[in-house]
């Protein structure tokens, strides 16, 4: 349930003030071990040399590279995110996307095009590291957002009791919450279920999954759109976005390995 509340002018948890474009560091970590898991024998060995990592908990760890670099290389934070107008049903990459300053977009494509090229081995590990980086950013709610409130950033709310804005509840905070809701499926009925999403998720372009982002961001229960700021979000809240959240992180996981198996056949 959503009721408007007064905000503290403190922040009481560091993590809120830290900069930060999309899933938090455990975020991407989770869905680079999903990766990990899904990709064919060729690509983990190709994986497994570009960036000399053995398991996936070495290759997870190399997915936070592009959020820590990019302070030094200010030109790549556009890289993480997309911005569209608040009218906007779909993504339209001559709109939403221009140059210099590109987007998550063009960029999954761009460096997706290094890592299956013939480029030298240290700038195709680059390139991987920034794959591997964005395509978790390119499932991340608010970042397919509106330019005018930064993605949620200059939204404020109360999550779970302590002050917040909206992209800190979907970068971090709802996937910490505590007794957070699971579906409760058996090992059986879980390899359906991944057998199922691989078959409906493996399918479009980078683009695609950003319209599909694009609409998950809309959806009412997000509750990004028409938020006046001031609003409290509980663990109903939690209920109604958890299981989101984490399906947009397995997403990223799945569509990541969709594509390195396409490159290293």
């Amino acid at each position: 349930m959503m009721r408007r509340t007064l905000i503290a002018t403190t922040f009481l948890c560091a993590i809120l003030n830290a900069p930060a474009y999309a899933w938090d560091a455990a975020g991407h970590r989770m869905a680079c071990v999903k990766a990990w898991r899904e990709m064919t024998d060729p690509a983990r060995a190709a994986v497994s040399d570009l960036l000399s990592v053995k398991t996936p908990e070495e290759f997870a760890n190399t997915c936070t590279w592009a959020d820590d670099v990019a302070t030094k290389r200010p030109e790549t934070a556009g890289w993480h995110f997309i911005n569209v107008p608040k009218t906007a049903r779909t993504i339209d990459l001559a709109r939403d996307c221009k140059p210099p300053t590109s987007c998550v977009v063009t960029q999954i494509e761009r460096q997706a095009e290094i890592v299956g090229s013939e480029a030298p081995k240290a700038a195709r590990a680059e390139a991987l590291r920034f794959l591997t980086h964005l395509m978790a950013d390119l499932h991340q709610p608010l970042d397919v957002a509106f330019a005018e409130d930064h993605g949620g950033r200059d939204i404020k709310v109360t999550f779970l009791g302590k002050p917040a804005d909206m992209h800190a509840v979907w970068d971090s905070l709802i996937l910490t919450a505590p007794n957070p809701p699971s579906r409760g499926y058996t090992p059986f009925l879980q390899d359906m279920a991944d057998r199922h999403n691989r078959e409906r998720w493996n399918v479009g372009t980078a683009k695609d999954w950003a319209e599909e982002t694009l609409w998950i961001m809309r959806a009412p229960p997000t509750g990004y759109v028409g938020n006046p700021g001031g609003l409290v979000f509980d663990d109903i809240y939690v209920e109604q976005n958890y299981l989101v959240a984490t399906d947009q992180i397995d997403k990223s996981g799945v569509r990541l390995a969709f594509v390195l198996n396409g490159i290293f056949k």
